[in-house]
């Protein structure tokens, strides 16, 4: 496997940013993973995990998570991963409710929203939960988040005792975006 890093992502999680805002570094790889949840795949061991608190959307918007989120990048020749580790001292009454493409409920989410010509006025995201629920939007100049736009991808998430576990697989072709320097 390679080790060579593709570009940095400016890489708010969780629907909102992050205070400060953070570089996160991708590796290439030969052969992504499996997306299906768990963080087994020998790839992931490829990416240095980034440990940070988040900023939340619910139950108190603009607040810190009270737990930290662990993120791993790795891309192959035609997809981005990112491997999450959600923790929470609560795991057991974390909310796994399964709902249609693109419709919230409160619960266990993580979304990844990629600012792929970093000028921070649009965005792309990709939000899945606890169940294996999805949702994408594009985000506008204006702030509009257009949940019309549906891009093809994957995402597969997992219970494990210290919280849960999501992957998330986003073909290129799914973005656009300025070559990297």
């Amino acid at each position: 496997m390679l080790k060579r890093p593709f570009w940095h992502f400016l890489l708010p999680l969780v629907v909102t940013t992050t205070l400060p805002a953070q570089d996160f570094m991708a590796f290439r790889v030969e052969q992504g993973p499996a997306v299906d949840g768990r963080l087994d795949d020998e790839v992931w061991s490829c990416a240095e995990p980034l440990t940070t608190t988040y900023i939340q959307f619910n139950p108190v918007h603009g607040e810190p998570m009270s737990e930290p989120t662990e993120v791993r990048i790795v891309y192959d020749e035609d997809a981005i991963y990112f491997g999450l580790t959600l923790f929470d001292s609560c795991a057991d009454r974390m909310n796994s409710s399964l709902t249609p493409r693109d419709v919230y409920i409160p619960g266990e989410w993580i979304a990844v929203i990629l600012d792929t010509f970093n000028e921070g006025r649009e965005a792309s995201t990709f939000e899945v939960n606890l169940a294996g629920s999805q949702m994408d939007s594009k985000i506008n100049p204006y702030g509009e988040w257009d949940y019309s736009w549906d891009a093809v991808w994957e995402s597969g998430t997992a219970r494990i005792p210290e919280g849960w576990t999501a992957e998330i697989g986003i073909p290129f072709s799914a973005l656009r975006f300025s070559e990297a320097e």
